[in-house]
């Protein structure tokens, strides 16, 4: 079952998800679990705001759970709004469209608007409690604390790797099987709520999420 969440009651739903982890683990095709969401074309436009954008720090008060939900809902804010994968997209200051450079796979996000995987969680830890978590997958999983899979919890951060021990994809997990994340296909739904999965396109989870609260 995938969970898709629109317009302004995005943040309250999303918080409303249970906060227990388990071990059971979807496989999904590609990153995204992306077979169910609907692919639609992504929207293309001139942008004066691409790659990594910047913009106020939220607020650093209050109990490691205030924090954690206020991460949350700053994820779960981007949804519904129409936002596609966009590659190097998405920073501090909100979505943004894509960077020159062609993705791996060989797209031109130049002009699409929305994040990639990890200027999502970028703008979800600095709008919700103003960490800054890193610019790259690859340095929020190196920032951060590891902590072994099988113990993460609502907030932290899951990661994918190749074979080769690449990071590739990042997510942000909510509890009881269930991640944000930013991923493809490119098209309107690219930002969603879906089932957490062990593998996708090739690349496996890591051994450890990453905690960056508590």
């Amino acid at each position: 079952m995938r969970i898709t969440i629109s317009g302004a009651a995005a943040a309250a739903a999303v918080t409303l998800l249970l906060t227990t982890p388990s071990t059971a683990l979807a496989t999904a095709p590609a990153f995204a679990g992306a077979a169910g969401l609907g692919a639609q074309a992504a929207q293309t436009r001139a942008c004066a705001d691409h790659g990594r954008n910047d913009g106020p720090a939220g607020p650093t008060g209050g109990s490691p759970q205030e924090r954690i939900e206020r991460v949350v809902a700053a994820a779960a804010s981007m949804t519904g709004r129409g936002l596609s994968y966009s590659w190097g997209a998405g920073g501090k200051g909100g979505p943004a469209c894509g960077i020159a450079d062609a993705s791996p796979g060989g797209h031109h996000d130049y002009n699409v608007l929305g994040f990639d995987c990890s200027g999502l969680t970028l703008y979800a830890f600095w709008k919700g409690t103003g960490i800054d978590i890193g610019s790259s997958s690859s340095a929020q999983y190196r920032n951060g604390t590891k902590i072994p899979r099988g113990q993460m919890r609502r907030g932290d951060l899951i990661f994918w790797k190749t074979h080769a021990e690449h990071i590739v994809h990042v997510a942000l997990y909510l509890g009881n099987n269930k991640i944000i994340e930013a991923a493809p296909p490119r098209g309107t739904k690219s930002v969603h709520v879906t089932d957490l999965y062990s593998s996708g396109g090739g690349d496996v989870m890591t051994d450890h999420a990453v905690r960056y609260i508590g």
